[in-house]
C-alpha cells in the first residue's frame, strides 16, 4: 500500500470487505479507507498503537465499539494483503 490513490491490491481488499459485509459502520469503513491510503506502515503503526492503548488521533471520533471494530477490520485487511504478497 502506498499513499495517494488506492493501488489495485488495496482496492480489491476494500471491495472484498464491502461485499462480505465485514464492516457495518459507514464511519468505520471511511476510517479504514483513509488509513489504507496512508500505506501499510501507517496501518501497522495504527494497529500497534491501538493494541497498546495509545491515543490515535485518526480514530478519536469513533465510539469504543467502533474502535474495536476498526482494529479487527484493519487486522483483517493486513492479513488479506499479506497473504497476497
Amino acid at each position: 500500500m502506498t499513499g495517494g490513490n488506492l493501488n489495485p491490491p488495496v482496492a480489491i481488499i476494500l471491495i472484498y470487505i464491502r461485499k462480505t459485509g465485514m464492516v457495518n459502520s459507514e464511519q468505520v469503513s471511511q476510517c479504514i479507507e483513509v488509513l489504507c491510503q496512508c500505506g501499510c506502515d501507517a496501518v501497522r503503526a495504527t494497529i500497534s498503537a491501538m493494541e497498546s492503548g495509545a491515543v490515535v488521533p485518526q480514530v478519536e471520533t469513533l465510539s469504543e465499539e467502533g474502535r474495536r471494530m476498526l482494529l479487527e477490520e484493519l487486522k483483517a485487511v493486513m492479513s488479506v494483503y499479506d497473504a497476497r504478497k
